[in-house]
């Protein structure tokens, strides 16, 4: 991939993470390896750890990868945010 073609991937993978979180969905394990190229289109794939935002009972993130995850999440137990999701 060119320069360019990578920023066009990132700015996909970006476009799509606003939507999930817009509907209190987060991804959890956003790395380059879940971010895709098919058929020329971006795709965000890896959905193991994907949990859904609730006030009731706000899920743990407890597989974050390494590197890929915030720092305070290498600390120890979270609880899932947005936040996550976008460090990576």
């Amino acid at each position: 991939f060119c320069p360019r073609a990578l920023v066009e991937v990132a700015r996909c993978v970006a476009h799509k993470l606003r939507f999930l979180h817009r509907h209190n969905v987060v991804h959890l394990n956003v790395k380059p390896a879940t971010a895709m190229v098919v058929n020329g289109a971006a795709k965000l794939v890896g959905w193991k750890h994907a949990q859904v935002l609730t006030a009731a009972a706000p899920p743990r993130a407890a597989h974050l990868t390494g590197l890929f995850s915030a720092p305070e999440a290498r600390r120890g137990p979270v609880v899932a945010n947005t936040k996550l999701d976008v460090w990576s």
